[in-house]
């Protein structure tokens, strides 16, 4: 790129193979999305960790050291589902809309076994002795089965389910998991060529506005399981937490209505591109 000119003049870049291919792609569609979804979003996003952050801050303020290993367990689940929440964006920003729900799959597991190890503290003892080696037990398998985590008579760990489920088909390699990514190109002399892109078509990457509407409202109610894991912590400073939740709960409303105006805008301008379909009914233009 020339600094002296007021156009910049184009760049070839070589990559080295083709993971370093898949960076720079990544890189693009992390930097024209950020650029779409705007500082807002952004914003947003940082909100939610700092509820993460806040959280943490909370249930574990007044704890009493060492820590029994069932009151760990929860704390370390509240660090897990931040982190969960930032590769996640991380992914949607860089195209990866179908991978991204892999993150939001592990932070919801993450969410119902710290709720489940803080009803039975004692099934964190076997949790601390599984390893790569040695699986779980019956006994914690039963224990920890998916009607034990989401009950049917819990409404937030019933919606949380039915995301679940949803993460969990995309997870596993359902046709629809990689639709659009493998293409078969047949050329004059017969031969076929088979194409395959690391990305969502486009179709689907549309949707990136709306996934991280649908990914954040997750969180909102994996912070409502918390409320309850830690309801007597959250009870000592109830009103600072009920403030910070309903202001970000706010923000989300607000972006959240851009969101669903931009991927609206854009499943309009792809109906537009769409070539006019045949006219089946039988009238002849004049």
């Amino acid at each position: 790129m020339n600094a002296d000119s007021h156009s910049a003049e184009p760049v070839e870049i070589t990559p080295d193979d083709e993971i370093d291919a898949l960076r720079i792609y990544e890189d693009l569609h992390y930097c024209q999305n950020r650029a779409q979804l705007g500082q807002e979003s952004v914003q947003l996003v940082r909100e939610y960790v700092g509820l993460n952050d806040h959280l943490w801050a909370v249930a574990t303020a007044g704890v009493i050291s060492p820590l029994q290993n069932a009151a760990l367990f929860t704390h370390q689940m509240v660090i897990e589902c931040r982190a969960d929440l930032v590769r996640t964006m991380l992914l949607l920003l860089r195209g990866h809309l179908i991978e991204a729900h892999g993150q939001t799959r592990r932070a919801i597991e993450c969410c119902v076994w710290a709720r489940r190890i803080k009803l039975q503290p004692d099934l964190v003892q076997e949790w601390m002795t599984v390893d790569m080696t040695r699986g779980p037990s019956k006994a914690w398998k039963d224990s920890i089965k998916s009607s034990v985590l989401f009950p049917e008579d819990h409404p937030q760990l019933r919606e949380l389910r039915q995301r679940y489920q949803v993460t969990s088909r995309c997870v596993h390699p359902f046709r629809f998991s990689f639709e659009g990514r493998t293409g078969v190109e047949e050329h004059p002399d017969g031969r076929l060529t088979v194409t395959y892109s690391f990305f969502d078509p486009e179709e689907i990457r549309l949707y990136t506005p709306t996934r991280f509407l649908w990914t954040l409202q997750t969180h909102d109610l994996i912070f409502n399981v918390f409320d309850e894991i830690f309801s007597r912590e959250i009870g000592l400073r109830a009103e600072e937490w009920l403030a910070h939740r309903k202001a970000v709960a706010a923000a989300l409303t607000k972006v959240g209505k851009f969101w669903i105006a931009t991927t609206e805008r854009a499943e309009a301008r792809k109906k537009q591109a769409r070539p006019a379909e045949p006219n089946n009914t039988g009238d002849q233009e004049p």
